[in-house]
């Protein structure tokens, strides 16, 4: 009897779960290197930060003389950068022990806007609840001061 059919399906499976292996690694692979990864996400910590001392500063200044125009040019300039500060490569695989950093930070970025949105209700009419401005604040400076990228 011959071992000839034997070698050629052995072969065969040993290519197909090569394959399979390959297919697998390819798609957990993570598309942006470690170094790349971990200076996006310092620049994106760097520039949250630096946005949200703009809000603040902003803010106070304003809402002092309840300067409604002041407010709303503020505004119409600072939400479209904070928007688009977010790295375009953020959205790729990254190493999997940045994932969790790269979503608190996303988080950020939207409680940024909440405490946009709080601040704005001091030049709508509305009153801002200072008590949850204080706690979105600690919140967002918690993550400027613990998080390391």
């Amino acid at each position: 009897m011959s071992r000839r059919p034997y070698i050629i399906i052995l072969l065969i499976l040993l290519a197909a779960i090569a394959a399979a292996v390959g297919y697998m690694y390819m798609r957990e692979k993570p598309q942006v290197s470690h170094d790349k990864t971990q200076e996006m996400l310092g620049e994106y910590k760097a520039d949250l930060q630096g946005m949200y001392n703009e809000l603040n500063e902003s803010y106070g200044r304003l809402a002092a003389g309840q300067d409604i125009a002041g407010w709303q040019s503020f505004s119409s300039d600072w939400m479209p950068r904070l928007s688009g500060i977010r790295p375009a490569d953020i959205d790729k695989r990254l190493p999997s022990d940045y994932e969790g950093r790269k979503n608190v930070l996303i988080s950020t970025q939207g409680a940024l806007i909440s405490l946009w949105t709080e601040y704005n209700k001091d030049f709508i009419g509305d009153e801002t609840d200072m008590q949850r401005v204080d706690e979105m604040k600690t919140g967002i400076e918690n993550v400027f001061d613990n998080l390391e990228i």
